[in-house]
């Protein structure tokens, strides 16, 4: 994806600028831009690190995982851990069990995820599919997920 933005440096409010600037990466506001960019500056490199992607696949980065991971219903947060969890595949049972939840009442706590993934600017989709009763994620997505929920205190 390529995004272009045109500013006019003598007419154009700075803030404006900044704030679409932002938007173009997923966040809803410059504070939250800068605070990511001040984590990736804060990180220093161990002697002995392991790589980790720069991008992820669907457009994903760790903040955009983290307001994704914080807009869903709780229950549906917990699935999406526990698809991570199992990697790459898992069945739909495993996870509405481990989810405590019927089946309507686990559907619908579900759908949450879709809009959550719809409202996260910058990813094409949901980090995981589901193909008839089974759970996929790509693995790389899978250890991002698991490290976002828990830094956000998410069992699974």
């Amino acid at each position: 994806m390529h995004v272009s933005i045109s500013v006019d440096p003598e007419a154009d409010d700075p803030a404006v600028v900044g704030l679409q600037i932002a938007r173009v990466f997923g966040f809803d506001t410059i504070e939250d831009f800068a605070a990511a960019a001040a984590e990736v500056e804060e990180e220093e490199p161990e002697e002995e690190a392991i790589e980790l992607p720069t991008s992820y696949p669907a457009g994903w980065n760790k903040a955009k995982m983290r307001r994704y991971m914080r807009a869903m219903r709780n229950t549906a947060a917990k699935a999406t851990a526990v698809i991570a969890a199992n990697a790459p595949a898992v069945e739909a049972s495993v996870v509405q069990e481990a989810v405590g939840m019927s089946g309507p009442e686990y559907a619908g706590s579900m759908a949450s995820a879709g809009f959550a993934a719809r409202n996260t600017r910058g990813v094409t989709d949901k980090p995981w599919e589901k193909r008839g009763s089974t759970y996929t994620i790509d693995p790389t997505l899978a250890k991002l997920v698991l490290e976002v929920a828990d830094e956000l205190g998410i069992e699974y």
